[in-house]
């Protein structure tokens, strides 16, 4: 994330690639915390990520409920857990049990889903580029390409034999390229192998009878609310960077030099004109259930 201060020295012809903030959607744990609070005012609309524990603040909970769940019987639930501050797929691994989890770790814990949907038997996810142009008002733009990443080991069920196969239950690129059965892109197109693009999918979606518009609107309709839950800070940060509310002595200045003071929602010292972009990838898997959810932002 861009710290304000550069945002706040720059000059009028001057822009730069990032929103000060971004961490409260490309950090894990923050993006996490954000997302359930978003859910406890409107549940009805964000239901689209997985159940999600933040370790280890919410460790009791997360034992509480995986005690429920034993005691109720049934299916045995997997979760996956993922570093905090992680990238690449480093340090992401497939458990059953709280006891496996390393103390002291500042971890995000989700239930795994075991039935994702499957291209040819792999498992695979979307990443869908947005560019953000503004963030007060919000104005951001799709991208109608993107990619595709797919595993290499053909899925099945998390079980003691293959819970630990990172090539069946991760699609990260970074991860499958080192596999043996990583399979290169034979038409040029990116149409085949282990990465694709992601009107390839669509395209695939289309020919099995499957509404590849609604998917795009479904798609559309996760990715907005999920940059929703980061536009308040977002914008927060960048009435600070124009008033300078975070470096008081040049504050005190220009009120001293100029004679205007902050109201709250931004100095009218400083230009109104959005200085700041941001290309985002929203990362996305499909259940079986024929719904989209909702994983990662990175930029």
């Amino acid at each position: 994330s861009v710290p304000m201060h550069r945002v706040a020295d720059l000059q009028a012809y001057q822009r730069i690639n990032h929103f000060p903030a971004m961490l409260e959607l490309s950090r894990k744990d923050r993006f996490a915390r954000n997302l359930q609070r978003m859910q406890k005012v409107a549940a009805e609309h964000y239901d689209f990520f997985p159940r999600t524990w933040i370790l280890p603040s919410q460790s009791v909970t997360f034992a509480t409920h995986f005690r429920a769940q034993r005691k109720r019987g049934g299916p045995r639930e997997n979760y996956i857990v993922k570093p905090s501050n992680g990238s690449m797929g480093r340090g992401i691994f497939l458990l059953r049990t709280p006891a496996d989890i390393p103390a002291d770790n500042h971890v995000v814990v989700q239930r795994y889903l075991a039935d994702p949907f499957l291209i040819d038997g792999f498992k695979f996810d979307l990443r869908v580029y947005v560019l953000v142009t503004s963030c007060d008002p919000l104005r951001i733009f799709l991208y109608r390409d993107g990619l595709a990443r797919f595993s290499t080991t053909r899925y099945a069920a998390p079980g003691d034999d293959n819970i630990d196969d990172s090539f069946m239950h991760l699609t990260n690129y970074s991860i499958n390229k080192n596999s043996a059965t990583f399979r290169a892109d034979g038409s040029g197109c990116g149409d085949d192998g282990s990465k694709r693009t992601l009107q390839a999918v669509m395209r695939w979606l289309r020919d099995h009878g499957h509404d590849d518009e609604k998917v795009w609107t479904d798609m559309t309709d996760v990715i907005i609310k999920t940059l929703l839950v980061g536009q308040p800070f977002l914008a927060h940060c960048r009435r600070c960077c124009r008033c300078r509310l975070f470096r008081p002595r040049q504050a005190a200045l220009l009120r001293g030099r100029r004679g205007q003071g902050c109201d709250g929602g931004g100095c009218s010292a400083r230009p109104a004109v959005c200085r700041c972009r941001t290309a985002s990838g929203v990362a996305q898997p499909r259940a079986r259930a024929s719904r989209w959810w909702r994983w990662r932002v990175s930029h």
